[in-house]
């Protein structure tokens, strides 16, 4: 069963970055930006007040709630993405030294 992001709730960081069985032994995705976190945690509460836009105009409203958006609360998702970032890249190492190996 997947799992929902609910706004305001605390999803581990795992779960923003891509999948093992998304990518090949040597493909890395870009991990996501704060924009797209912030999207991701958003998109189902503006997709229930709005259900009848397309995901275009959901994007739009992001976009907007985005650019409204306190710079502390945008450096949350400023910092999470640092966070996702890194994890990233220590994840690409690790499949380098693991596929040398």
């Amino acid at each position: 069963m997947e799992q929902k992001d609910v706004p305001g709730e605390d999803n581990a960081i795992e779960s923003l970055s891509p999948g093992k069985d998304d990518l090949g032994p040597t493909t890395a995705r870009r991990p996501m930006n704060a924009f797209l976190i912030f999207c991701k945690r958003h998109r189902a509460a503006v997709q229930q007040k709005h259900p009848n836009l397309d995901n275009r105009s959901v994007t739009r409203i992001l976009g907007e709630l985005w650019a409204n958006l306190e710079p502390d609360e945008k450096s949350t998702y400023t910092d999470l993405a640092k966070e996702v970032w890194h994890l990233s890249l220590c994840t690409i190492v690790l499949n380098t030294i693991s596929l040398t190996h």
